[in-house]
């Protein structure tokens, strides 16, 4: 009950916290089906596998950071 007080309290000083804990709730949300989903022992043979070779400045790091942006934030 303090905790949800004190949570509260701050809700109220700075209400970019809301935001915030909901974007946290949505992400633990998905990392405990991830882990769940990885439990299994069999997933290691699952998961499509890559392997990116090519010389130096041939873009390999270019495509792995531009391929998949992980600085976008997805709105559920």
């Amino acid at each position: 009950l303090e905790k949800q007080q004190k949570q509260q309290r701050e809700e109220e000083k700075d209400p970019l916290t809301v935001e915030l804990h909901h974007q946290q709730q949505y992400l633990d949300h998905w990392l405990l089906r991830l882990r769940h989903h990885l439990d299994n022992r069999r997933y290691l043979w699952q998961l499509p596998w890559y392997m990116v070779i090519g010389p130096a400045g041939s873009g390999k790091s270019t495509l792995l950071r531009e391929g998949f942006p992980s600085d976008i934030i997805y709105m559920p």
